[in-house]
């Protein structure tokens, strides 16, 4: 993959992730339904698995930063995303795999608390500012 796809995917699934928090915090059905898969699975920060009908027990509507944000294109029809971010209850490291069969689609979401290390002020923009 050239750079330059390397950047637009990065951004891609940047806003996607954003998009799926702020559908959280307003309980938008209709973006969460169009973003989120049917046979979704998450693993909440207490190891709890959960499906599609608890998106909100992700915690996503609490994320106020990112703080590192990767990608890796396994193939042109999966994506895996990783990064860490700020919220309610301090930093987490976040794992998402995200699928294309028509649209891109959040098929799996884990988070790991991240102990011992404080919250600080999140970075605004971060993949844009990293490109």
């Amino acid at each position: 993959m050239n750079m330059e796809n390397t950047k637009n995917s990065i951004l891609m699934f940047y806003e996607f992730e954003t998009e799926v928090s702020r559908a959280c915090k307003k309980n938008d059905t209709t973006v969460l339904d169009r973003l989120i898969a049917n046979d979704f699975e998450g693993i909440t920060r207490d190891g709890k698995k959960i499906d599609k009908k608890e998106i909100n027990a992700l915690g996503l509507q609490d994320i106020t930063g990112f703080l590192e944000f990767n990608e890796k294109s396994l193939d042109e029809h999966v994506g895996r995303v990783d990064y860490e971010c700020s919220g309610k209850l301090g930093v987490e490291k976040r794992f998402s795999l995200w699928q294309n069969t028509n649209g891109w689609q959040l098929k799996y979401h884990q988070i790991t608390p991240i102990k011992g290390k404080l919250p600080v002020d999140p970075v605004k923009n971060l993949p844009k500012e990293r490109l």
